[in-house]
Parts: structure tokens; sequence; C-alpha cells
């Protein structure tokens, strides 16, 4: 009987031990939009979705799976200062305010209907279906188990269509 008891007592401790650790202090579960509700209250097809990606983009979170080692955690990714700047003809990277990598680039078909970003060489945080939300883009990479990048729209090109 006692071992039993403290049988139990044991994995209750492991168990409140085990879901303490998947809580990351640094998480941030920022307000957002409902991205697949929002992006869909308009038409987009590629031409509207290429002009409405033109100006420069600054990744502020990043959303990995439950079974990455941050555990589904949604982290604010601002201190890594990532931003894109995106023309008609290609993706400029900067870290830090520095030009890390210059890509060409297309849209084209991601999943069925919404668009994605084909980059050469391929471009870190455009993975996955585009999903506009006011100013905000999510490349949503999460439906086939990739991180969900959030960026929010620092400047507007000139091409870009006000929604």
């Amino acid at each position: 009987m006692i071992i039993r008891k403290l049988t139990i007592l044991i994995s209750l401790i492991g168990l409140l031990f085990l879901t303490n650790s998947c809580n990351d202090s640094d998480s941030i579960e920022p307000e957002l939009p409902n991205f697949w509700t929002e992006h869909h209250k308009v038409a987009w097809d590629s031409t509207s979705t290429a002009n409405n990606l033109i100006g420069t983009w600054k990744l502020t979170y990043r959303y990995c799976c439950p079974e990455s080692t941050t555990r589904g955690t949604t982290q604010n990714v601002e201190d890594e200062n990532f931003q894109l700047s995106i023309s008609a003809e290609k993706i400029s990277v900067f870290i830090d305010g520095e030009l890390e990598q210059e890509s060409s680039w297309s849209i084209g078909i991601q999943d069925i209907e919404p668009f994605g970003i084909s980059a050469e060489p391929s471009v870190a945080n455009t993975f996955g279906r585009i999903l506009f939300a006011e100013d905000m883009i999510l490349f949503n990479g999460s439906y086939i188990d990739g991180p969900d990048n959030l960026f929010e729209r620092v400047t507007k090109n000139k091409a870009h269509n006000s929604r």
C-alpha cells in the first residue's frame, strides 16, 4: 500500500516537472488575427499576392511545431533583426541592417490555393503558404511540420496596393 502511494506520488511529481519544462518563460503568445479568415476575405491571385509582398518586412515572431525542440512555443524574434526587402525582381535579406543575401523570386501555388515564394537561392523564414492579415504576413509552414514565421510590414513600395 505504501509502495503504491509512493509510486503515485513520484509519478505526479515527475508529471509536474515534465509539464513545467514545456513552458518556456521566454515564450510570447502575441494577439494575432485569424490569418486564414483574414486572408480569405480577399480573392488573391498571383499578381495581387506578388504586389502585396513588395515592400520591407521585419520578422517578429516564429512559431515552431510541438515536436520541435522549442515545444510549440511562439518566440519573439525581434532581437534577431531579420528583414526582407522585396521588389518585383528580388528579395534582399538584411540582418542587423547588413545585406546578407539577394535572391530572385517568383510566386507559385504552395498548397492547392494559397501561394508561396520560390526563391533562388532559397530565403530563410519564407517557407510555406503566404497568408496576409492587416499589415502582416504569415509564412505558414506548420501544416507540413515546418515553422510559421510572422513578418510585420515596415514600409510599402509604391507598387503595393492597399487592401
